[in-house]
């Protein structure tokens, strides 16, 4: 059961995308909860601004780390490589005429996807510690909700741009019920 759904992670984008940025994400916050908490005793918990900054600077780093790792998982590791490579159109010497992009171009496309977002992560994500710790929780508390907070957000209007734009394709069992629909929409408008 276990290398089928490894398999299921590893060929479907939208699964393993957001698998890996929820997962980055979450571990991130997990691993910067405690520095978090040790910086915001240093600066100081009058510093409310300064703290919500750090723990932003501090996550930013771990997650990307954390996500890098994760997409060479998810797309060049193993099974799926030696799939894709056994399945690669050849020319005539046997060469490979279709090489998968590289690690760096396929993390980096999605790390930039998610750039374009950090306006919106970063008003919940910042915004809500600052909230929070005016509405007196703890630095620490507040990084772990108000950063989930953002990155649940941001997941959702991510999955849907990419759904919009094609760059994720449904998964296959949304994806019949789509198809139905359409050709139903199309035999009607006949």
């Amino acid at each position: 059961m276990a290398p089928r759904i490894f398999r299921f992670y590893q060929r479907h984008r939208i699964v393993n995308v957001n698998l890996n940025i929820v997962g980055a994400g979450l571990l991130a916050v997990a691993i910067a909860k405690y520095p978090v908490h040790l910086l915001s005793l240093w600066i100081g918990p009058e510093y409310k601004f300064i703290n919500s900054v750090v723990a932003a600077v501090v996550d930013g780093f771990v997650d990307i780390a954390l996500y890098f790792v994760l997409h060479w998982v998810a797309n060049h590791w193993g099974p799926i490589q030696r799939e894709r490579n056994a399945n690669a159109k050849r020319n005539d010497d046997g060469e490979l005429i279709e090489k998968s992009a590289s690690f760096w171009r396929e993390a980096s496309l999605v790390q930039f996807e998610r750039l374009t977002l950090t306006p919106v992560f970063y008003l919940f994500a910042i915004g809500g510690m600052w909230g929070l710790q005016h509405a007196g929780m703890r630095a620490s508390w507040a990084f772990v909700l108000s950063f989930s907070a953002g990155l649940v957000v941001t997941r959702v209007m991510h999955t849907w741009w990419a759904l919009r734009t094609g760059r994720f394709e449904p998964l296959p069992i949304f994806n019949g019920k789509a198809k139905a629909a359409k050709a139903k929409d199309n035999s009607d408008a006949a």
